[in-house]
């Protein structure tokens, strides 16, 4: 399903040189030189509404940074699922809301030393 979606996008990513997220499952990062990353972070309760407007604001606030694009979706796709993975822990996969995942993103930054 993931495969077909990024085999439609290919000439879209490579004639508009953007960066593209699919999310998903295992959400894919695709970039305008043909690079593809496939997470291995997150779980179901990534799917619920609003989950994708931390995922959008976190890679706004990479580029904001001044990360390259594509660095910018895959370190923010990543810590995205990585810190839901530690919400689900606390609270569940079906109890967990989106804000709630900012709690784990902030344990994430400080264990890190960020």
């Amino acid at each position: 399903e993931m495969s077909a979606s990024l085999v439609g996008s290919e000439m879209c990513i490579r004639d508009s040189r953007c960066v593209v997220v699919l999310k998903g499952h295992r959400t894919i990062v695709a970039g305008p030189q043909g690079e593809v990353f496939c997470n291995t972070t997150g779980n179901p309760g990534l799917s619920r509404g609003g989950s994708g407007d931390i995922l959008a604001g976190m890679t706004a606030a990479f580029l904001g940074q001044g990360l390259d694009p594509l660095y910018a979706a895959v370190c923010a796709v990543w810590l995205h699922g990585a810190a839901a993975d530690r919400c689900a822990a606390r609270l569940g996969q079906y109890g967990m809301l989106p804000h709630d995942i900012l709690y784990d993103l902030g344990t994430i930054f400080v264990n890190s030393g960020r």
